[in-house]
């Protein structure tokens, strides 16, 4: 029995689609699971550690349209004539959608033969292909709010982001409460960094630094900035662990009193089910700003505060008159915590395996 999961080119796309597939693996151990994507490095790396087979397909993105129209319709066409191909040779028993323009070749070709999909939406806005394709085929999304972008008489299925089991594991043993943790501030600026986060974090840290003394930071400051920004901590004297990427990241969730991040919906499902407190900076530049949005469902619940990235200045002297506040606020911190705990979805991944599995070819 085999399983395509068409999609990926971004972390995003891809670890819940691994989450899921390991689940389809679990809940029946003769089924195979294919990635088809885009072809990216990411996603190599990513699925390399993993027992998924993984074909690169090459499709025209969607924001070529308007640019390159002729190039648009003929790589596409193409694309969904290798899909069709390749659908015809595995014999799928279902496909999963995983957002992006590298999953509407396969759900095409899939639909075309007859094989059920299933669409899987990470953000609380909903990507552009997920958006046209939930026309025809049903959808699991991450947030409720995410149904009011969708087609009026779309399939919705509100499952939370999938997670890998091994990282359910992790987040099971996290203190209940901040307060029980230790005193480490947190800092993600997405999987490359950010410059901006960067800039204005060491910024705020420099005013409250000696409030700050007993703190350790754990900054994650990527690649091209991470020596610039070990070198502003050891100026300042203040206890950080600074690195262009931690690969223990979940434990770090688990282990940490408070967070300045990005507002990914991965990296919220993690934080939401580590229980952990959060000065969300969504980035400026997503796609139909869906982190804002993403942002917006969690300071509702009174899990998050939202930090909109303007000018230096004006972000600096917000961050610095929350985390002046937080930093000393145990109390308001635990009710914080108690918020993202009520928006974790722990069983997201086997709710959408358990979903795939039930549908029959059309």
């Amino acid at each position: 029995m085999t399983y395509l999961l068409a999609g990926g080119g971004t972390g995003g796309h891809l670890a819940p689609g691994i989450a899921v597939a390991e689940e389809l693996s679990l809940l029946d151990r003769e089924s195979r699971c294919v990635f088809v994507g885009a072809g990216r490095a990411i996603e190599q790396r990513m699925l390399g550690g993993t027992p998924f087979d993984c074909v690169p397909l090459s499709a025209q993105p969607l924001s070529s349209l308007r640019r390159r129209p002729i190039e648009f319709l003929r790589g596409n066409m193409v694309a969904v004539r290798a899909a069709s191909r390749l659908v015809r040779e595995l014999r799928p028993k279902a496909v999963i959608g995983l957002g992006g323009y590298a999953s509407v070749p396969i759900v095409l070709a899939a639909a075309m033969r007859g094989v059920p999909v299933w669409l899987l939406e990470q953000n609380a806005i909903p990507g552009r292909a997920n958006r046209w394709l939930s026309h025809w085929f049903p959808i699991c999304v991450s947030f409720a709010s995410s149904v009011g972008w969708l087609p009026v008489k779309a399939q919705v299925h509100v499952t939370g982001n999938p997670l890998r089991r091994s990282l359910l594991d992790v987040f099971r043993d996290t203190p209940t409460l901040p307060s029980s943790r230790s005193k480490t501030l947190l800092v993600m600026g997405g999987s490359q960094g950010s410059n901006s986060v960067n800039r204005d974090v060491l910024a705020i840290v420099a005013a409250l630094k000696s409030q700050l003394a007993d703190w350790r930071i754990v900054h994650q400051a990527g690649e091209s900035q991470c020596e610039a920004v070990r070198a502003s901590y050891q100026q300042l004297r203040l206890m950080a662990d600074v690195q262009p990427f931690f690969n223990n990241v979940t434990e770090l969730y688990a282990a940490s009193r408070l967070i300045i991040c990005r507002a990914g919906a991965t990296t919220l499902t993690e934080i939401a089910l580590a229980g952990l407190p959060a000065v969300l900076i969504p980035y400026p530049h997503a796609a139909d700003q869906h982190q804002v949005e993403n942002a917006r469902v969690f300071v509702d619940r009174g899990a998050a505060y939202c930090v909109i990235e303007r000018d230096a200045e004006t972000t600096q002297q917000e961050l610095l008159t929350l985390l002046s506040r937080l930093h000393r606020d145990d109390e308001g911190l635990d009710q914080m915590s108690n918020g993202m705990r009520s928006l974790a979805r722990p069983a997201a991944a086997a709710d959408v395996a358990r979903l795939v599995m039930a549908t029959d070819r059309l």
